[in-house]
């Protein structure tokens, strides 16, 4: 976990100094075709750039240069609709554009989508899943302490106990 920090405290000053990197997205998401199109968003210094694609077969390919790793959003408009259309519950995946080839497999969402041939992406998802397992158990805790009787919360060994766990759960996100 400590370097998948690192790592992404380090992303950002190598954004600022690093070369134009050529970069190819290549996605496969379920069985969709036309009028199914991928949005991909991201932006390098001042520029926001977007590109679309249609799904053939369920397959896209975006093309581009970054100026080093730079994080994306990636859309999936299924119905090709338009990103306007698209409300907050949008088929959306972050992605992190680099040099090189970046695959994307999805059985039918890229919101459960799998990349492989990029190191930082592969990262990224393991820092996600982290934090969404402590996110989880950190509600869990949450929900038993407010669902908890007044004086069983009003308990000064109770409280130490449920700060106790909470205190275990930001450790191991830490020591990673």
């Amino acid at each position: 976990m400590r370097r998948i920090i690192l790592l992404a405290l380090g992303l950002l000053p190598m954004q600022l100094i690093a070369q134009n990197s050529n970069f190819t997205l290549t996605g496969k998401v379920g069985q969709g075709g036309a009028p199914a199109k991928a949005h991909l968003q991201y932006q390098v210094g001042n520029q926001i750039w977007s590109d679309t694609a249609t799904l053939v077969n369920g397959v896209f390919k975006f093309k581009g240069e970054v100026k080093g790793p730079t994080i994306a959003s990636l859309v999936i408009d299924h119905k090709g609709e338009g990103l306007a259309k698209l409300g907050p519950g949008a088929d959306v995946a972050t992605v992190i554009l680099e040099q090189g080839q970046i695959n994307l497999t999805a059985k039918d969402s890229v919101k459960n989508a799998v990349f492989t041939g990029s190191k930082v992406n592969e990262e990224y998802a393991l820092y996600q899943a982290i934090g969404h397992n402590a996110t989880k158990k950190m509600g869990d805790i949450k929900a038993e302490y407010v669902s908890a009787p007044e004086s069983r919360r009003s308990d000064k060994k109770y409280q130490e106990q449920m700060q106790a766990r909470a205190d275990s759960i930001l450790a191991i996100l830490f020591i990673e």
